[in-house]
C-alpha cells in the first residue's frame, strides 16, 4: 500500500500502517498548532517559542525521573 503524508511517499509495510500515519501526522498538526497558539500569544518567533517548549518538556521529563510519575 503507498501512503502520501506531507508531500512524501512510502510503503506501507506494517498491516494498517496507513492508521499509524494518519495518527503521527494529527499529533504532528497538534504539536504545530500548539506551537503557532504559543506563538502568536506571546508575538515571539516560531523557532524561539520551539525552544521554549522543548525546555518545558525537558524540565517535566527531568521531574518525572527524580520525583516518579506520581510524586
Amino acid at each position: 500500500m503507498l501512503v502520501k503524508s506531507v508531500g512524501v511517499e512510502f510503503d506501507a509495510i506494517v498491516p494498517g500502517g496507513e492508521d499509524v500515519m494518519c495518527c503521527e501526522c494529527h499529533m504532528l498538526d497538534r504539536a504545530f498548532d500548539e506551537m503557532l497558539g504559543r506563538a502568536r500569544a506571546c508575538k515571539k518567533a516560531h523557532r524561539t517559542v520551539e525552544m521554549v517548549i522543548g525546555v518545558d518538556l525537558a524540565r517535566v521529563g527531568t521531574t518525572t525521573t527524580t520525583h516518579g510519575l506520581f510524586p
